[in-house]
C-alpha cells in the first residue's frame, strides 16, 4: 500500500471503493502521482471508464471484469486514500484547472443534436443554459445509503418553479426512475431531457460542457460538473456530507461550486426560495458576454 513515500519509476494501482462521485472527486490525484514520476493504472466502475480516459497521467485503464489484463504493479491505493497519503490539507486541496473533459468529438456531437451550435436570435444571444438535478441513486439494496438518499434528494415538484424563471433554458441531467417525476414538464416545453441518448458519464459531461450552470443535488452530477469546470450550485442537506465541510457556502474542492445548505432537516423551502433568488437575478444579468467569467468562478453575489 502506497502511504507517500518517493514512486518515481514505479507502478501504482489506484482502484474505486465506494461511489461515483467518489471517483470522480479523488481522481484528482493521478496527474500528481504521474508529475512525481509514476506510471499510474486505474480501476474504475464501467459508466466512467470513456470519460476518465481524459485525465493526464493515466497509462492504463480497466474496470473490475477486465483488471487481471492490467500489466504487475509495485504499488496500489484506493482512491479515497490518496488524500492521506499526499498529506493533504484543507489549505492544500488541488483543485485549481479543469481536470476532467469529454471528448471533443462528443461534445460536438452533442451539441449539434441539441441544436446549440446556433446562437439563439440575429443579436446573438441565448438563454442561459441550466442543468438541473434532483435526485441521488436510492440504492434500496442498502438501508443506510437509502435513507441518506432520502435526505438529499428532492421531490421535483420543489425544483420545477425554477423552470419558469425567465431567461434560462432548462436542460435535465437526471437518470433514474426520479426523471419520471418530470414527464409533464418535458410535455409542455419546460425543460428539455436528452437523458434517453446517454449511455455513460461521458455523455453526460459531454451535454455539461454547454451548460452555463448545473443546479443539483448531492450526488455524482455535481462532482462531474465541477470537474469540467462548470458553475454548480449544490443543494446540501442540513447532515452534510464530510467533504463539505461546516459554515461555508464554498467548497475548496471546486473553485466553481456554490453550496446551498439546508437550515434544518428535511426542510427544502428556504433553500428553494434563495436558489430562485439568485438564478432570477443570474439570467436578468445574463448574456453572452458573462459566460467566461460564469466558468471562472461562481460569484458568491448571486
Amino acid at each position: 500500500m502506497w502511504r507517500g513515500e518517493d514512486i518515481a519509476d514505479k507502478t501504482i494501482l489506484l482502484y474505486y471503493e465506494q461511489g461515483l462521485g467518489d471517483t470522480l472527486q479523488f481522481v484528482r490525484y493521478a496527474p500528481l502521482l504521474a508529475d512525481r514520476g509514476a506510471r499510474v493504472l486505474l480501476i474504475v466502475q464501467p459508466e466512467l471508464r470513456r470519460l476518465l480516459a481524459s485525465v493526464r497521467g493515466i497509462d492504463r485503464l480497466a474496470t473490475y471484469d477486465d483488471a487481471a489484463a492490467l500489466p504487475a504493479f509495485d504499488l496500489c491505493c484506493p482512491l479515497m486514500s490518496l488524500p492521506f497519503a499526499f498529506g493533504t490539507r484543507i489549505d492544500g486541496i488541488p483543485s485549481g484547472e479543469p481536470y476532467i473533459a469529454p471528448p471533443p468529438d462528443l461534445a460536438a456531437a452533442w451539441a449539434e443534436r441539441l441544436g446549440w451550435n446556433q446562437t439563439g436570435d440575429p443579436a446573438g444571444k441565448r438563454p442561459l443554459r441550466a442543468g438541473f438535478v434532483w435526485s441521488g441513486n436510492p440504492r434500496r439494496h442498502d438501508p443506510t445509503s437509502h435513507a441518506m438518499d432520502r435526505r438529499r434528494s428532492v421531490p421535483f415538484a420543489l425544483m420545477e418553479p425554477l423552470l419558469s424563471v425567465p431567461g434560462i433554458a432548462a436542460v435535465s441531467l437526471q437518470v433514474g426512475d426520479a426523471a419520471e417525476q418530470a414527464r409533464t414538464a418535458v410535455a409542455a416545453g419546460l425543460l428539455t431531457d436528452p437523458m434517453a441518448g446517454v449511455t455513460d458519464f461521458a455523455d453526460t459531461a459531454a451535454i455539461a460542457a454547454h451548460l452555463d450552470l448545473v443546479i443539483t443535488v448531492d450526488t455524482s452530477v455535481a462532482h462531474l460538473a465541477a470537474a469540467i469546470g462548470r458553475p454548480v450550485w449544490m443543494l446540501s442537506r442540513s447532515d452534510a456530507c464530510w467533504r463539505w465541510f461546516r459554515g461555508r457556502d464554498d467548497s475548496p474542492w471546486y473553485p466553481t461550486m456554490r453550496l446551498y445548505r439546508q437550515d434544518s432537516p428535511g426542510d427544502w423551502g428556504p433553500v428553494m426560495a434563495r436558489l430562485g433568488h439568485d438564478l432570477a437575478a443570474a439570467a436578468a444579468a445574463w448574456d453572452q458576454n458573462c459566460a467566461e467569467a460564469l466558468s471562472r468562478k461562481a460569484r458568491p453575489g448571486w
